[in-house]
């Protein structure tokens, strides 16, 4: 009987280092399977979260050191009115209203993230495994927003789990919030929704 509890014991306590493991990167919320990108990357607002508060910052949590600039030139942050307002003023751009069509062409997305994403700065910390997206200006209330990493992210957190023992060989990176675009590249794409405005 003591035997008994004594494993039963150790075996909760194991269980529990193993999540407090996984939560030391915040993706307590996202244990899967060693291909998911949730095991290397950690974004918040995240996916189809409400009521963020129009001063929160983007925040990128990686599991080890990554290139700044390769983060940065992937990233981009777009709200529902300037992607609407885009695909359907442009002439020369297909006439969209979402961001799943949006995405099924890079250069859409190219255009995209060049002319009418949010401005704004990362704040790194000293290691590379932390970044936050601050805005230049608060965000819209009560509004759809998107956070956009495209294929070279993937591409190159693909890598960089392969270097550190996290996949082998050639795994799916398939992940909820991973979506195609026409030349079959996965981007990663969060939505998420801010509050509304307050009123007085």
């Amino acid at each position: 009987m003591v035997k008994i509890v004594k494993s039963t014991v150790l075996m909760v306590i194991l269980i529990v280092a193993i999540l407090s493991g996984c939560d030391r990167f915040g993706m307590k919320d996202h244990l899967g399977p060693n291909t998911s990108v949730w095991n290397f990357l950690r974004i918040s607002p995240s996916d189809k979260s409400q009521n963020i508060d129009l001063n929160a910052p983007i925040v990128l949590q990686f599991a080890s050191p990554v290139e700044r600039s390769i983060v940065e030139e992937s990233f981009a942050l777009f709200s529902q009115n300037d992607i609407s307002d885009e695909m359907d003023n442009a002439e020369q751009m297909p006439k969209h209203s979402d961001i799943n069509m949006a995405i099924k062409t890079p250069s859409t997305m190219e255009h995209l993230k060049k002319m009418h994403s949010s401005k704004g700065k990362f704040i790194w910390n000293e290691d590379n495994t932390r970044c936050e997206f601050k805005t230049e200006t608060e965000l819209q209330a009560g509004t759809d927003y998107y956070i956009y990493m495209d294929s070279k992210m993937l591409d190159y957190m693909k890598s960089e789990m392969r270097r550190n023992g996290m996949i082998t060989g050639m795994e799916n990176m398939d992940c909820p919030c991973c979506k195609s675009n026409n030349q079959n590249e996965s981007v990663i794409v969060v939505q998420f929704r801010t509050r509304k405005a307050y009123t007085q």
